[in-house]
């Protein structure tokens, strides 16, 4: 948004700075003024290029290599039963009950490498594409500590953890903090 900001406010500067010179005055003061205005092309050209480059840098965020695994609302994957209070509650307060990954779209991280409520972008690698997506940082978990996510794979309303988890196994994964 500052990038758009300064480059409106470039092309308003090169404007006054052409309609400065008036060229309906004498041959001689339309040569002098044409080197002038020359010299002024040449320098918003030259200024135009370093901002493309400092777009460039702002628009190439790194990605960080993490592992994910993956839970529901089982008692193997968070603890709790059904009936016990907090189940399906995520450590921001997020309701997952009912909700499956896409309408979650929601991981659990360690909040000391991944702040809860973050925005990440994940993408997977080995035939996991079908993963990819921006997901938000909802809940955290004893065995998610460092480079880690454990992505929510829904709630299959069953005490048992859904085969989906098991088949998801541990995946290298390429993150991208947005938010």
């Amino acid at each position: 948004m500052v990038v758009i900001m300064v480059v409106i406010l470039l092309v308003d500067k090169i404007k006054t700075d052409v309609e400065m010179y008036d060229l309906g005055e004498n041959l001689t003061d339309y040569k002098m003024k044409n080197v002038s205005l020359r010299k002024i092309i040449s320098f918003y050209k030259t200024e135009i290029k370093r901002l493309k480059s400092e777009i460039e840098k702002l628009n190439v965020q790194k990605y960080e290599v993490f592992k994910a695994t993956a839970y529901d609302l089982s008692i193997n994957s968070c603890g709790k039963k059904k009936n016990e209070a907090g189940y399906g509650i995520s450590a921001n307060g997020t309701d997952l009950r009912g909700l499956d990954r896409q309408e979650a779209m929601a991981i659990a991280v360690d909040k000391d490498v991944i702040p809860l409520s973050s925005k990440v972008e994940v993408i997977f690698d080995n035939g996991y594409s079908k993963y990819n997506g921006v997901y938000e940082a909802v809940d955290t978990g004893r065995l998610i500590k460092g480079n880690i996510i454990d992505v929510f794979m829904g709630d299959f309303d069953n005490e048992e953890t859904h085969e989906s988890v098991w088949e998801f196994g541990r995946q290298t994964v390429k993150i991208r903090r947005l938010e």
